[in-house]
C-alpha cells in the first residue's frame, strides 16, 4: 500500500483497499455498475474514492453489495495508482497508473496548475519544507554495506471466540431489529458466517469469522445517499440480478424496493464532535470495545451531511481492529469493526534487507501483495499545510530518431537502510499481520517490503 499523509480522500481509498478484506464477485459486479463506470481516462480523486463503498468491508458479501450500494459504485476503468512508496508528503493521484505527473512525467500544463491550486499544494508557508516524492518510476539497488543477515519474526492474526450468531442477535435486539436471517450461501455468505436483514427498514448487520477474528458490519440502505441511485439506475437484466441478490439478503419473495423506498435525508452534518460522540454511542451500544483507541473525523468530502468516523488502537490504524462509521443527522448509518486480540501463530523466516530489495522489483510483491504499515491513527490526519511540490531534474527529451532505442525514464535508487516493522496483508485465509521491511533510501522515501521468507509462503493456483 501507498502512504499517504496529505490527501484525505486517498486516506479514504487505504481504508478501502482490497487488501483489507474478502473480495466480492467484482466481474458479476463491474456487470451491474457498468453504465456508471468512469471512463478509462478519468483520473478524478472523487471517481477512485467511491470504491470504498464497495471494498470497505471485510465481510463484505455480494449480497450485501448489491442491496447496499450496487448502482453507486465507480469500479472501472480508472481504479486507483496501487505503489509501495511512502514519505511525509507521498502523493499520488487518484485513477492514474503511475506516479505524479505533475512536473512533466503525464500530467498536462492545466491539471498541473489545477493541482498546484488545490489542497494537493502547500496552503501554508512558502518556508514550508518540501516533501519527497517519486515523480517518476525508480529501481531500488542495495547500497554497499546494506545487510544481508536473515532473520525471524512472528507473524499474528486477528481471533476471537464470541458467537458470531449470538452477537448479531444481541446487536440486533439493541437496534430495535426484527429481521430474517440472510440464506447461506457458499458463494456470497460462507458456511459460518450471519446475516440479519430488516425489509421495512432496509437494514442489515453482518458477522464473520474469516480468518479466525470477528468482522461485524451495519448498514442502513435506505438512509444511504446512494440508495435512490441504487435502484433507479438497475434497468432490465441488472435490476433483475439486483432483484436475485435483494431476495438473498431479504428473504424469498422480498420485492426489490424502488428510489421512493429510500429516506431523504434532512438536516446539517453533525459536527465532528457530535459525529464522535454518535459513533461512540453506537459502538457502545453494541459492545465494541474501544478502550485507548484514537478517534477522527475524516477530511473527506465535507459537501455532504454524512460524516465519516476512523477509530483504531494505537499503532494499529488501518489494520484488523480498525473501526469505521458514517454518521449522518439523525445518526449512524454504516459500520464496520474488527473484534478480538491479535495472536502470535509461530516465528517465521525473514529475508535480509538485500533480498527484500530484490523482492520490490517483482511483480507479485509490489504490485499484487502489498502490505499495509499499522500508524497511529492521528498520524493520519491532513497536515493543513499540504505537500510541497518540488520540480525534477528531468532530461531533456531526446529527439525521435530513426532506429534509436526506446527513451525511458527510470532512476536507480540506492536503499541504504532497512527497518523490520509489522504490516498488515490480505491472504487467502484472511488479514495476517507480518513482518515487513521498510526500506530507505537517502531522500527520506521508505518503500515496505513483505519480509517472510519464500519457504514459507504457500502460492495457491486459482483456476
Amino acid at each position: 500500500m501507498v502512504e499517504h499523509h496529505d490527501d484525505e480522500a486517498l486516506h479514504r481509498l487505504r481504508a478501502s483497499d482490497p487488501a483489507t478484506g474478502s473480495h466480492p464477485d467484482l466481474s458479476r459486479l463491474r456487470a451491474l455498475v457498468e453504465h456508471k463506470a468512469p471512463a478509462s481516462g478519468s483520473t478524478g480523486a472523487d471517481s477512485a474514492a467511491r470504491v470504498d463503498d464497495l471494498l470497505r468491508d471485510p465481510v463484505i458479501r455480494a449480497p450485501w453489495v448489491a442491496a447496499a450500494c450496487i448502482g453507486a459504485l465507480a469500479i472501472g476503468g480508472a481504479g486507483y495508482a496501487v505503489g509501495a512508496q511512502r514519505g511525509p508528503g507521498t502523493l499520488l493521484v487518484a485513477g492514474q497508473d503511475s506516479l505524479l505527473g505533475a512536473a512533466g512525467a503525464g500530467m498536462d500544463a492545466g491539471l498541473s496548475a489545477e493541482v498546484a491550486g488545490s489542497s494537493y499544494a502547500s496552503s501554508g508557508s512558502v518556508d514550508a519544507d518540501p516533501e519527497p516524492y517519486d515523480p517518476g518510476p525508480v529501481r531500488l539497488v542495495a547500497a554497499p554495506g546494506l545487510s544481508q543477515e536473515a532473520t525471524t519474526a512472528p507473524i499474528s492474526v486477528l481471533r476471537s471466540d464470541e458467537d458470531p450468531e449470538a452477537f448479531v442477535s444481541a446487536w440486533a435486539e439493541t437496534l430495535g431489529i426484527d429481521g430474517v436471517p440472510m440464506k447461506v450461501d457458499a458463494e456470497f455468505l460462507p458456511e459460518g458466517d450471519v446475516g440479519l436483514a430488516e425489509a421495512d427498514s432496509g437494514r442489515m448487520l453482518m458477522a464473520s469469522t474469516e480468518g479466525g477474528g470477528l468482522h461485524v458490519s451495519y448498514t442502513d440502505m435506505f438512509a444511504s445517499p446512494d440508495c435512490r441511485e441504487s435502484f433507479a439506475y438497475a434497468v432490465g437484466e441488472e435490476r433483475e440480478m439486483l432483484a436475485e441478490y435483494w431476495e438473498a439478503t431479504f428473504g424469498e419473495g422480498t420485492p426489490l424496493p424502488t428510489a421512493d423506498d429510500c429516506r431523504e435525508t434532512t438536516g446539517e452534518r453533525p459536527t465532528d464532535e457530535q459525529a464522535e460522540g454518535a459513533a461512540r454511542d453506537f459502538l457502545a451500544q453494541a459492545q465494541i470495545p474501544t478502550d485507548a483507541f484514537t478517534f477522527v473525523v475524516s477530511e473527506y468530502d465535507r459537501s455532504t451531511p454524512f460524516a465519516h468516523v476512523e477509530a483504531a488502537p494505537p499503532g494499529g490504524a488501518y489494520g484488523p481492529k480498525h473501526i469505521s462509521l458514517t454518521v449522518g443527522p439523525e445518526g449512524v448509518i454504516a459500520a464496520y469493526a474488527g473484534l478480538g486480540e491479535m495472536v502470535p501463530i509461530g516465528d517465521y523466516p525473514v529475508i535480509s534487507p538485500t533480498e527484500a530489495v530484490e523482492r520490490y522489483g517483482e511483480k507479485e510483491f509490489s504490485q499484487e501483495y502489498g502490505v499495509q504499515l499499522p500508524e497511529d491513527l492521528e498520524d493520519t490526519r491532513p497536515s493543513g499545510t499540504g505537500t510541497t511540490f518540488v520540480a525534477p531534474d528531468l532530461p531533456d527529451a531526446p529527439e525521435v530518431e530513426d532506429g534509436m532505442s526506446l527513451p525511458l525514464l527510470l532512476k536507480d535508487k540506492e536503499v541504504t537502510g532497512a527497518e523490520l516493522v509489522r504490516g498488515t496483508i490480505y491472504t487467502h485465509s484472511g488479514n495476517m499481520e507480518v513482518p515487513v521491511w521498510e526500506l530507505s533510501t537517502g531522500d527520506g522515501m521508505t518503500y515496505p517490503v513483505m519480509a517472510v521468507a519464500d519457504e514459507s509462503i504457500d502460492w495457491i493456483a486459482w483456476e
